[in-house]
């Protein structure tokens, strides 16, 4: 199992925003960071999700931890196209109303 450290993740995601957190579990790595604005190059208070899974990134990224959790295991599952993750929270949310 191959995690990366926060450091080298804080380095990754430099161009997405700057590191909040980092949620380990297993072989995934959820990322919490806060996004940067590309129109002025500022950091905003938003937060948004990317994921790691043994080590190298999935290249998405999630306005939720539970998506971000969701659409890795989807995509680790089925595949980069995978849109059951995308799926399974549109059920989950519909229930709630």
């Amino acid at each position: 199992m191959k995690q990366l450290t926060s450091h080298e993740i804080a380095t990754d995601i430099k161009w997405l925003g700057v590191l909040n957190k980092v949620h380990n579990v297993g072989d995934y790595q959820f990322v919490e960071y806060k996004e940067k604005d590309f129109n002025n190059n500022k950091i905003t208070d938003r937060l948004l999700y990317t994921s790691y899974y043994k080590g190298e990134s999935l290249s998405r990224s999630y306005d939720s931890l539970e998506a971000c959790m969701v659409g890795t295991i989807a995509i680790v599952k089925e595949g980069p196209n995978s849109r059951a993750g995308e799926y399974f929270m549109r059920m989950i949310n519909s229930e709630k109303k």
